[in-house]
């Protein structure tokens, strides 16, 4: 019984205050046993609103930190970019001499994707995409004699190229084409039916819109060297600056272009309530320089920047869209 007791209360010390018998001796007995009770008892209250203990902080401060550093030198960069950019701009505004004009373009703006949306495997800047194309069963790859992945030709139905292109594998266009003439315009709804149905591994879908050559040409962005189907990603899976619509928003960003005009010819001041596309800048310059349009211009004449010309204004009634027709 004496040992059943020794052992009970050796266990108690060890679980209550973590020492043993011989580390025991060190501690005096409180005069006032009761309030010395009383203050352990809210303390190990505290501790416990603390909550639990992670062990795992250290590493994760560690990894959070090393991302934050990162993220402080891009912009610190595009900070640095942008003080350039203006520098530039000035040196050039220099030029408005009374008979020159000058416009300030990007082809596309920049949109984030979302945290645990990283790239989904389709869509890359550059080169061949296979991850997405592969699953489906459209695309076959191998690994040659230097470890480098390389694509089965005499096994792959269709590739996704540079940003939003797939081109099918077609014989007698392709050098090593598969697909046979005839089966052409099924194979591209199938694939098309293929990556709607496709979801990556949180189950989330990836493709939003897909199009034929021939929807494809209504968008602007058909022609004879564009790929067979354009696609475009859901925008939480964005790649920074493309394979959405530049209309899209999202996260308070969008994929617009920037446009601004300057000098001989153009209004002084105020902002353009109406869609302005890379190819209306061309039309635009001919028009100030009264310099003959190709025939095969796709854009137009951006009237609303130039001098003396009013429109009347009309209320578009979207103002009910989340973040407005356009961000401003």
């Amino acid at each position: 019984k004496v040992k059943e007791d020794i052992d009970k209360d050796t266990n108690r010390l060890w679980e209550e205050y973590e020492i043993t018998p011989n580390n025991a001796k060190d501690f005096k007995r409180p005069e006032n046993v009761a309030n010395t009770t009383k203050k352990v008892n809210e303390i190990r209250n505290k501790i416990k609103d603390l909550g639990s203990v992670n062990i795992d902080a250290i590493a994760e401060y560690k990894e959070v930190s090393k991302r934050y550093d990162f993220m402080c030198e891009q912009r610190l960069d595009i900070e640095n970019t942008m003080a350039k950019l203006r520098d530039v701009i000035g040196e050039m505004m220099k030029n408005l001499d009374g008979n020159t004009t000058i416009f300030v373009v990007s082809d596309h703006g920049c949109m984030p994707h979302d945290v645990g949306d990283e790239h989904p495997g389709i869509g890359s800047i550059g080169g061949i995409t296979a991850k997405v194309m592969e699953k489906i069963g459209y695309t076959k790859t191998y690994y040659d004699e230097n470890g480098k992945k390389q694509i089965d030709w005499s096994q792959t139905k269709a590739v996704a190229k540079r940003s939003s292109y797939i081109y099918i594998n077609l014989k007698g266009r392709d050098p090593e084409g598969i697909v046979e003439p005839e089966d052409y315009h099924q194979t591209v709804l199938d694939l098309i039916s293929a990556l709607y149905n496709y979801r990556d591994e949180h189950g989330k879908r990836v493709i939003a819109h897909c199009f034929t050559r021939d929807e494809m040409e209504y968008l602007g962005m058909g022609g004879v060297h564009c790929g067979d189907i354009l696609y475009q990603l859901v925008p939480t899976f964005n790649n920074d600056h493309a394979n959405v619509f530049s209309t899209v928003h999202h996260a308070g960003w969008s994929m617009q272009n920037l446009c601004i005009v300057g000098g001989a010819g153009i209004k002084k001041g105020g902002y353009i309530d109406r869609p302005i596309r890379i190819t209306d800048v061309v039309p635009t310059v001919c028009h100030l320089t009264d310099t003959h349009m190709s025939g095969n211009v796709e854009g137009g004449i951006i009237y609303q920047a130039l001098e003396n010309f009013e429109e009347t204004k009309f209320e578009r009634g979207d103002e009910w869209a989340p973040f407005g027709r356009l961000i401003k």
